[in-house]
């Protein structure tokens, strides 16, 4: 069963300090409900240190459609992992920014 979370849901997914997400599994992306909305997720995307490149990736579909992004997507983006072996006891082992739970 694949997994998605609407942009909300991501930007608070990205601004965790460890990020964990199921391999297999989507999150879903697109823009604010409004142009003032999408400047400020962009601007809080980067303040979070994303490169320009990976706000565009997430930020371009508009509402109400989705964007489902795949680990090929995150590698494309430039998007690093460290692979652990849990969704839900990976954020004891996970100690990088964004990690990538096996089933």
């Amino acid at each position: 069963m694949n997994y998605y979370a609407g942009t909300d849901v991501s930007l608070e997914w990205s601004s965790a300090r460890h990020a964990i997400v199921q391999r297999n599994s989507y999150l879903g992306f697109h823009a604010g409900s409004g142009p003032a909305g999408t400047v400020e997720m962009a601007e809080y995307l980067a303040e979070l240190g994303l490169a320009p490149a990976q706000i565009n990736y997430m930020l371009s579909t508009p509402q109400p459609g989705i964007r489902l992004a795949s680990e090929r997507d995150a590698k494309a983006l430039g998007f690093r992992w460290q692979t652990v072996p849990s969704l839900f006891g990976g954020w004891r082992s996970c100690q990088a920014k964004y990690c990538l739970a096996v089933p």
